[in-house]
């Protein structure tokens, strides 16, 4: 600091540095004048400066704010009960993966990203996903999903019973906290909030700023502790020196998915949250984990709040995934060069008024980012329509949108070469007729010029004439072949005998 005062006083001042004697030392006698000492810049940056003006110059003003400044309240304020505020984000967790491709080789397939979604108010975890990609939209759409189903059932897919009181939310959010970052993209956050089936608002923060939601990013300290313990762990103490923990990876995806499982059950039955109690759940005598801050709030703060049956999970898993512009034509539904069809087009004659211009070309679909081989709609009765690729784009069957892409630059680049061989072979069979044509002219160089313009006398019995002589040649041809074929199998049975 003070050498940076230093500079900024010579600069203003525009006092050059003395260059050094033959000893190498400078004349700095007459730089004094024009700075204070170093205890003197002290005595003055300390006392004359405030406290938040000099942590900003330390550390930054985002900094400062997230982490250096006086806070006030609590992270539940606002909040008017469980569900009303969810925060979710995503983090990678200190734990490497087997790859279970390679059988019984322990093969490090990387680390896991793990998303969470937490409810503010009782600390409740709502829903997870677990992924090999990086943050992405997916990620937090799967999230969301999760908080939303059946837990008993989502279980059971990893072999896990739960009890009934263990992890028991499926119910919509009013208000979800998030990233301003890749997670949740400004055009997936238009969509959310223009369906039936959306949340009621969504708060997007800014990137960096854990503070802004500072529950969820808690709720990973623990989370990324308990995952670094297991076999394949990263454990931040560990010496430099000793084996890497890619190669002690052990565990699956599946048995990461258990352990989350349990690690969430734990947090939702176990966790002491005894401060976030208010005065209703003193009264009420009610636990003091998440689980009995959650239910206690659902039912009574927030009127049972809005439980999602099985029958409506289609409708919201429709709103999550990922829309496109689709255009109808008379023969489909056209979307990046592939065509789809249903029959509920034909039925509402989609088809037929595309053909005559009587209504819309576009509408807005959703789609399933790693297969290409369907677009879904949802209509007003909020039923969902599959359309499936054509037969005639069967080639592309199976793609993902992303393989699409490149096999269609793939297919470019054939085109563009079959044009250039294309251009090159009409001019090589151009250059081959006019051949012909110049020796044809050579063979009738002496014929006298012919200026009639009306049909040439006697062509038609020319032809004819041609024509015999053509089909006698070919009989005689057919001949020659069948009388060799039978000439030729008498000579090889006399070789037998």
């Amino acid at each position: 600091m003070y050498d940076e005062y230093c500079l900024e006083v010579l600069s203003r001042q525009k006092i050059a540095i003395p260059e050094p004697d033959n000893e190498g030392k400078r004349d700095l006698t007459k730089l004094h004048p024009y700075m204070l000492s170093n205890g003197q810049f002290k005595y003055h940056y300390e006392n004359l400066l405030p406290l938040i003006e000099k942590l900003t110059i330390r550390y930054g003003v985002i900094a400062t704010a997230r982490d250096h400044t006086d806070r006030q309240g609590h992270a539940a304020d606002g909040a008017l009960g469980a569900n009303h505020i969810v925060e979710i984000d995503s983090t990678e967790l200190s734990v490497h993966v087997r790859d279970t491709r390679f059988g019984e080789k322990r093969l490090s397939a990387g680390r896991l990203f793990l998303c969470i979604a937490i409810c503010v108010r009782t600390r409740y975890i709502l829903g997870y996903s677990l992924s090999f990609k990086k943050p992405t939209w997916e990620n937090v759409a799967e999230c969301l999903y999760n908080a939303l189903e059946d837990k008993q059932a989502y279980c059971k897919r990893y072999g896990i019973s739960l009890r009934p009181y263990e992890w028991v939310c499926h119910h919509a959010f009013e208000i979800i906290r998030i990233d301003n970052g890749n997670e949740f993209p400004e055009s997936m956050l238009d969509g959310q909030l223009r369906h039936s089936s959306g949340f009621f608002r969504v708060e997007t923060v800014q990137k960096g700023r854990g503070d802004f939601k500072a529950v969820v990013e808690r709720q990973f300290g623990t989370v990324d502790r308990y995952a670094a313990s297991l076999p394949g762990g990263i454990e931040a103490d560990r010496d430099k020196t000793e084996q890497d923990a890619s190669q002690r990876a052990l565990l699956s995806i599946n048995d990461i998915h258990r352990a989350v499982i349990r690690a969430i059950i734990h947090q939702n039955t176990r966790k002491n949250c005894a401060k976030l109690r208010d005065k209703d759940m003193a009264e009420a005598r009610i636990g003091i984990t998440p689980y009995s801050l959650w239910t206690y709030s659902i039912e009574k703060q927030m009127g049972g709040g809005r439980p999602i049956p099985s029958s409506q999970l289609p409708s919201y898993r429709y709103s999550l995934l990922p829309k496109c512009e689709v255009t109808i034509k008379e023969n489909g539904v056209h979307f990046c060069g592939l065509v789809f069809n249903a029959k509920y087009a034909s039925d509402n004659d989609w088809y037929l008024k595309a053909k005559y211009g009587v209504a819309d070309v576009t509408k807005q679909m959703a789609y399933i980012p790693s297969i290409c081989n369907a677009l879904f709609y949802e209509d007003d009765q909020r039923n969902i329509h599959t359309f499936e690729l054509v037969e005639q784009c069967d080639q592309y069957r199976d793609f993902s949108w992303e393989q699409l892409s490149e096999y269609r630059t793939y297919l470019n680049e054939l085109q563009y070469e079959n044009r250039n061989q294309q251009l090159a072979d009409r001019l090589a069979i151009k250059v081959g007729n006019r051949k012909d044509q110049e020796l044809a002219e050579h063979d009738t160089k002496g014929v006298p010029r012919n200026d009639q313009t009306s049909y040439q006398t006697g062509t038609t019995d020319r032809r004819n004439e041609l024509a015999a002589v053509e089909s006698r040649e070919r009989d005689q041809r057919a001949h020659e072949e069948l009388s060799n074929v039978n000439q030729t199998k008498y000579q090889d049975e006399e070789t037998v005998l």
